[in-house]
């Protein structure tokens, strides 16, 4: 298989992180079965993985490949200093693939690709010198939007990797016992030892490089430890969920304003959208809160790196223009394009279960009776407009709805320009939704010349403080792809097709996460021994009530529609 070099991909290596890998010519860099560490990711299945099928989507590899580890600008350790940290107790590393996969993210081996073996969606962020950008000044470890929307789904030995798709990751635990790692590290003498060796090498018996590196460790486990007690929760998230938004708030109104009173429980864990056809709707978001109109889609992506550990400077502006930031815009508005191109990944027939054509085109009239209303069907590359369904009327779990209308006090923005250039002043209380919008917007316009056209610029000043119009509503959207995007509803509160389709008394009121294995006849998460997380409907933010729309349907019908679902 030749390697394809994508057009875009050749047109900005000078600036991109990934794209300097590739060398024209070469022909044997396609991905294949020794990329990953199948034994490792066995352990997500009940039976021993054989064969991993990249699924067929629109990208070669040359895109799929720099896509996972692009850098968008997170930054949460230093580089070296993440490779090289152990697990809290043991000797290995943090980065040993059994680890990884323990969170169920994606590990991966070392290649031409990924030459420090990075779990897909972990990223290297170069940070060059000001003055010759042939030096580097620090390397951070950080993630980009891969490490939540790539997927692997598993049947019977053979493994679908699935680019988009909602992960199985446990982001909170992971970062909970990573800050734990860093905190026995810092602690425990004979952990800082090997750890001093690693890092320091010939230099690992200097007193005084050895209290420098301490120093360092212990500043990045208080910044990890601060931000860790400030996102603490009740409710575990577990795999597949996580609150994006409350995070994102708590850095852009607690850490970015340093008001630290303006932290709130990040506790509205939400299922991972997926990301095909993204760029099809007007509005994205489970609440419909970012507009996709240009620079829509760049503002978005760049308040998700704010979210993630991206670094912003937020400060009485004084004349300057915007905000200085860690955040990779140009990273992004490639990586936006290459996501405009991702197709919908079909029901792989050699490898899952066969499609009843009669059943299915059954299922296409029920799904026009019960479901088209909402969830239209919209062919490749066209454009649609959202349907915005209440809570009330949907009535589904609504925490998430409602956090979307925290206030926080604004601190050092107070009488500053919401929208940065335009729009109305800020009070001393704001929606913490206008408190990100204003620093997404204030690092975009600090380097207006890459990323905004001076018509977009004109556009933000007259849009930049109006709110979005249906605040307390969910997007319902088109189904493409649906089969892949397990478990269900907003907040993954439902695991399987199957079981969302019946009323929601006769739903799973606890059932496991964990597991990449398939149930191609329900149509979900499979419930085995590789689920390691219990997800239980009675806890806060987690009811599974609401969307009782095909919920009378016969078995014979629900199984009709289930059939045609898999079409899509």
């Amino acid at each position: 298989m030749k390697l394809k070099l994508t057009g875009l991909c050749l047109a900005t290596t000078a600036i991109l992180s990934g794209c300097n890998y590739l060398q024209p010519g070469n022909k044997d860099l396609a991905l294949n079965n020794n990329d990953a560490p199948k034994d490792a990711w066995s352990s997500a299945s009940e039976e021993e993985i054989n064969t991993i099928h990249y699924m067929k989507q629109g990208w070669d590899d040359a895109t799929r490949a720099d896509f996972w580890h692009m850098s968008q600008g997170s930054r949460f350790l230093p580089y070296d200093m993440f490779i090289n940290l152990e697990q809290r107790d043991s000797k290995k590393l943090i980065l040993a693939p059994d680890n990884i996969i323990k969170y169920r993210y994606i590990p991966q081996n070392k290649s031409y690709w990924n030459p420090d073996g990075l779990p897909i969606g972990f990223t290297k962020d170069v940070q060059k010198n000001k003055n010759d950008s042939s030096k580097i000044e620090a390397s951070y470890a950080g993630l980009n939007c891969s490490a939540c929307h790539t997927s692997v789904i598993t049947y019977k030995g053979d493994a679908m990797l699935i680019d988009g798709a909602p992960t199985q990751a446990d982001f909170q635990s992971f970062f909970t016992d990573m800050t734990a790692a860093l905190k026995a590290t810092y602690m425990d003498p004979k952990k800082f030892d090997r750890f001093a060796e690693r890092m320091l090498k010939e230099q690992s018996n200097n007193p005084e490089a050895r209290q420098q590196l301490l120093t360092e460790l212990g500043k990045w486990t208080r910044i990890r430890s601060e931000r860790e007690l400030m996102n603490k929760t009740e409710v575990a998230y577990g795999n597949a969920r996580v609150d994006a938004f409350g995070e994102i708030f708590n850095a852009v109104s607690a850490t970015n304003l340093r008001v630290p009173e303006n932290a709130s429980p990040p506790d509205a864990p939400v299922s991972y959208p997926f990301l095909w056809g993204t760029a099809q709707s007007d509005v994205v978001q489970w609440n419909g809160i970012a507009s996709n109109k240009p620079p829509g889609p760049l503002a978005r992506n760049a308040g998700e790196v704010l979210g993630v550990f991206g670094d912003i400077q937020v400060s009485n502006r004084f004349g300057k223009l915007g905000y200085k930031s860690s955040v990779q815009i140009k990273n992004l508005a490639v990586m936006e394009k290459w996501i405009e191109q991702l197709h919908p990944p079909a029901w792989p027939e050699d490898i899952l279960p066969p499609i009843n054509k009669d059943m299915a085109a059954r299922g296409e009239k029920i799904y026009e009776l019960n479901c088209a209303s909402c969830h239209e069907k919209v062919a490749p590359m066209d454009t649609y407009r959202s349907v915005m369904v209440s809570q009330t009327a949907i009535g589904t779990d609504p925490v998430m709805a409602r956090n979307a209308l925290r206030t926080a006090y604004t601190g050092i923005l107070q009488g500053e320009k919401v929208g940065v250039i335009g729009g109305e002043k800020f009070g001393e209380e704001a929606l913490k939704a206008e408190i990100l919008k204003n620093q997404v917007l204030g690092l975009l316009v600090n380097r207006p010349f890459s990323t905004l056209t001076a018509a977009q610029i004109e556009y933000l000043k007259v849009k930049s403080s109006r709110p979005w119009k249906n605040p307390e509503s969910y997007k319902a959207r088109p189904l493409n792809g649906i089969w892949a995007t397990a478990p269900y509803l907003h907040n993954g509160s439902v695991p399987t097709l199957d079981d969302l389709l019946k009323k929601p008394e006769e739903r799973p009121e606890t059932f496991k996460l964990g597991s990449w294995d398939i149930d191609p006849i329900k149509v979900g998460m499979a419930q085995n021994s590789a689920s390691a997380f219990t997800f239980d409907t009675r806890l806060y933010g987690n009811s599974n009530k609401g969307h009782t729309y095909g919920t009378n349907l016969s078995p014979y019908n629900r199984k009709a529609l289930i059939e045609y679902l898999k079409t899509l």
